[in-house]
């Protein structure tokens, strides 16, 4: 239920809502997973306590919202009104709207019944299908937070573990992720620790590792030049997006007046919670590198993706 006055959108679990949950849930055996879906994100209902509460007499649940056209997981513990089992070992995953979280957990089961998990997903049509048509004449769509439109897929074992699968659309199943850097790039800005590697993992989760290191282009003797270094989880706005933002305002700027976009104007950045930052490796010399990225997921998996990486005078 929601009700808007102004620009102001209430979301709220009214009481037959929470009738129908508490009914719905005596019937569901407590080893299979309970998922509950409804439009507006948990961080934006007033009465998230009573959910919380409700829910949390169930093992194994998780929910999913749309609304706000970004992706975003976020955990909730026994401060919000989550009833499962407690541990304060975990408590520091609380994750609340414009927190920045820079640290990282591996060593928590994602299906640990202590924390709630909760999943803002990203939407098929992207940003409301705005920005500049490609070839196809489809617009990018690419959403406020640097996350192409898209689906899940969620696949649920019979004790109640579950994965989620996320899938951009119009690209390869493996494309997870993009890695951004300044160009040109060069050593003396690696030097002064002023370069930076930024990588927005599109289904990425506070508990998740990413890790970089650089290879050499040509193969040798000793193949890589630098070993694993974990990036810090960064909130912050997804650098490509403001890139297109940017470019799509100064194509507007020239346009005569009175004409208009020849498509639907890009929305604003807004923080994206899925990115992880570091300085380029210091060291490198002037060439042609491989910047490996391996994003471990909230599940345990490995994913890899890799771009050029050329250092100029």
């Amino acid at each position: 239920q929601g009700e808007q006055s102004g620009q102001q959108y209430d979301g709220h679990f009214n009481d037959d809502a929470l009738a129908f949950l508490q009914s719905y849930m005596r019937h569901v055996p407590k080893h299979e997973l309970l998922v509950v879906a409804f439009h507006i994100p948990l961080f934006d209902v007033d009465n998230l306590d009573e959910f919380l509460q409700i829910l949390g007499r169930h093992p194994h649940t998780l929910s999913l919202s749309a609304h706000w056209h970004v992706q975003r997981h976020v955990y909730y513990a026994g401060e919000d009104g989550w009833s499962g089992v407690s541990s304060t070992a975990n408590n520091h995953l609380h994750h609340k709207p414009g927190d920045e979280m820079r640290h990282h957990s591996h060593d928590i089961h994602p299906h640990d019944h202590s924390l709630h998990h909760h999943l803002c997903h990203a939407t098929a049509c992207g940003s409301w299908w705005r920005g500049a048509p490609g070839g196809d004449g489809i617009p990018h769509a690419l959403m406020r937070d640097g996350t192409p439109q898209g689906f899940s897929i969620l696949t649920v074992e019979p004790d109640g573990a579950y994965e989620i699968d996320y899938k951009a659309s119009g690209r390869p199943t493996e494309a997870q992720l993009h890695i951004w850097m300044p160009e040109p790039l060069t050593a003396a800005a690696i030097a002064r620790q002023e370069a930076e590697v930024v990588v927005n993992v599109w289904a990425g989760s506070p508990r998740d590792r990413v890790e970089m290191r650089v290879l050499r282009t040509a193969p040798g003797r000793r193949p890589h030049v630098t070993g694993w270094v974990e990036l810090a989880h960064d909130v912050r706005p997804d650098p490509y997006y403001l890139e297109a933002k940017a470019l799509e305002d100064a194509i507007k700027a020239k346009l005569p007046e009175g004409e208009s976009l020849a498509w639907r104007e890009m929305p604003s950045p807004v923080d994206a919670h899925h990115i992880w930052s570091a300085p380029v490796p210091v060291g490198l010399s002037e060439g042609a590198y491989v910047l490996l990225v391996r994003w471990t997921d909230q599940w345990g998996r490995e994913h890899e993706s890799r771009r050029v990486l050329r250092i100029e005078p």
